[in-house]
């Protein structure tokens, strides 16, 4: 959502403002929509940011926030036994700037295809609105988990917050 580059990773001396499309195979693939966020990296904490430290020692924030709305999933904690099995994140239909982004994911021969589809001006400030004479930074990052040290050696849980090489997004 900036208008210059920067780098995305959360370890980054950079402040950043993103617009995040957060797919989780269990709770938003099966509503099939992503999680339409919003995710602040900056030196000042803000309410409900974590505490991080960029690759070169600086003290960072970082702070992610939904859009406005309903999401695609609800959290389920039953306090009482009712059936052997519970579904922790039971399916909702989004409602909101929460429902601008569809996704679907398919699992097939050990990876994940993820499609994502939005319209270029959703109308929702907490959004990027897309100019299609305009090129788009962007980044993919797999099992973000903030600060947690990565280990390389559990590829399911790679990622923690690296963000791929930078990315562009042209229009044609």
């Amino acid at each position: 959502m900036m208008d210059k580059k920067v780098n995305l990773s959360n370890f980054s001396d950079d402040d950043s403002l993103a617009d995040v499309w957060y797919w989780k195979a269990n709770r938003t693939n099966p509503a099939g929509y992503a999680d339409d966020k919003t995710q602040v990296l900056s030196d000042a904490p803000s309410e409900k940011s974590t505490e991080l430290e960029s690759t070169t020692g600086k003290k960072r924030f970082l702070v992610r926030r939904s859009d406005q709305g309903k999401p695609a999933y609800k959290e389920s904690k039953p306090t009482e036994f009712s059936e052997t099995v519970v579904d922790g994140y039971p399916i909702s239909t989004p409602e909101g700037s929460r429902a601008d982004v569809i996704a679907k994911g398919k699992w097939q021969g050990g990876f994940w295809t993820i499609e994502f589809e939005r319209k270029l001006d959703t109308g929702n400030t907490d959004d990027v609105q897309f100019d299609p004479s305009k090129k788009y930074q962007f980044g993919v990052s797999i099992f973000s988990l903030y600060g947690r040290p990565h280990d390389p050696h559990s590829p399911n849980l790679y990622g923690r917050g690296r963000i791929s090489e930078p990315l562009v997004l042209i229009f044609q």
